[in-house]
This record gives structure tokens, C-alpha cells and sequence, in this order.
């Protein structure tokens, strides 16, 4: 395996030209204390800048844009353009803040967790006041699959609406289906009322509404 230790950044460039005559197997290490690239590392950044005993440590950086930069060109060209590809916007533009914006099945994505990320593994929600899953701002909640919009709560103040379709139109009831909804209780319920039509239910509670298969 081919090792490049890098002392400075100018030599950089130098490298990175001169790869294409080396082995495929090999690793680039950008560092100041001469260590090897890992192993598993085609690209392996360390920072451990320490000149006269000081304890001064370094980040990377990596290409900045502004909004207009990033859409522009061969970037806006987006579609083509490799997945994975990151950038890091510096401006913010009404409706794309600033931030690093990763190329996935042919969009920009912002990388963005908000304040805490929300994990698809679950998360330990301590204090619904603070922790819960929605928005902040007065903006619609919308859940898509196949990156189409399948149910939406409004984020107007004083409705908060629920809509289950793929319609974006306005609507005015608290919750709103577009389509036929199923209400299926295939086994007795928990509450043993006096009429035996109604011991599917699993309360008496005013407005529960089932249907009882037989």
C-alpha cells in the first residue's frame, strides 16, 4: 500500500494530481505528526496541532456556496450529479436556510437534526414540552411516502387540522379523509354493558363509534 503523510496544505493539491499513477489500494494521511492513513481510510484528516507544547487543534472545511452557487450551473444540474455529493450553503434564502446540503436520489437535502436529531431508532422523549416531533413555526406538518404527501396536519393557528390524502387544498373539519375510512373491531372489547349489542366496544363513552362483524 502507498502512504502520502502531508506536512502542509499546499502539498495537497500535488497529491491528489498524482493518484491516478499510484495503486488503487492506497491511503492519503493529511496530518502534522507524519502518521499513516488508516487502513480502511483512502482519505484520513487528523488534527493534532500541537507547536510549542500549545494544545491548538484544527477543523476541515469543506466547499462553501452561497444559494445561488450552489443551484447554479453544473450543480443546479442536480439530477446528474453524483449521490453523496455535500456542500455547505453559507447564505439563507426563504425556504433554504444555511447549512450542508447533500445530493440524495437526485435532490439537495439539508443535514440538518434541528436542535436535538430525531433518531428513526426512537428517541427518549424526557419532557413533551420540550421534546416532541413536529415544527415550530406556522407551517403544515407533512408526512410523504414514495416523496408524495400522504397525511398533513395545518399549521395555521387555531385549527390544527389533520388531513389524510394527498390533497394540499385547505379543509375545515378537524379531521378530513380523502377516501373511505375502516372501523374494524374483530373481538370483544373490555367494557360489559347491560346491552349485548354494544359489548364490542371497549367504552361507553359518548360518540365511540364501531362496528361489530357479527
Amino acid at each position: 500500500m502507498t502512504h502520502f503523510s502531508l506536512r502542509s496544505v499546499s502539498a495537497v493539491a500535488v497529491v491528489f494530481l498524482a493518484l491516478h499513477a499510484n495503486s488503487q489500494d492506497q491511503g492519503v494521511a493529511v496530518n502534522n505528526d507524519g502518521r499513516a492513513p488508516h487502513p480502511s481510510a483512502i482519505l484520513d484528516v487528523s488534527s493534532n496541532y500541537t507547536p510549542l507544547g500549545s494544545a491548538i487543534q484544527k477543523g476541515m472545511l469543506i466547499p462553501r456556496l452561497t444559494y445561488v452557487q450552489r443551484t447554479a450551473g453544473a450543480l443546479g444540474a442536480v439530477a446528474g450529479l453524483p449521490q453523496g455529493l455535500t456542500v455547505f450553503q453559507t447564505d439563507v434564502v426563504a425556504g433554504f436556510p444555511a447549512g450542508f446540503y447533500v445530493v440524495e436520489y437526485g435532490q439537495w437535502f439539508r443535514l440538518d437534526g434541528g436542535a436535538a436529531s430525531w433518531s428513526i431508532n426512537g428517541n427518549n422523549l424526557g419532557n413533551p414540552v420540550n421534546d416532541f416531533f413536529g415544527t415550530r413555526d406556522n407551517v403544515d406538518l407533512v408526512f410523504r411516502t414514495n416523496n408524495l404527501p400522504v397525511m398533513r396536519v395545518q399549521g395555521t393557528a387555531a385549527t390544527n387540522y389533520v388531513h389524510i390524502g394527498n390533497n394540499a387544498s385547505p379543509f375545515n373539519e378537524q379531521l378530513d379523509v380523502e377516501g373511505a375510512i375502516r372501523i374494524f373491531n374483530p373481538s370483544p372489547g373490555t367494557w360489559l354493558g347491560t346491552n349485548p349489542n354494544t359489548r364490542f366496544a371497549a367504552t361507553n363513552t359518548q360518540g365511540s363509534i364501531l362496528f361489530r362483524p357479527s
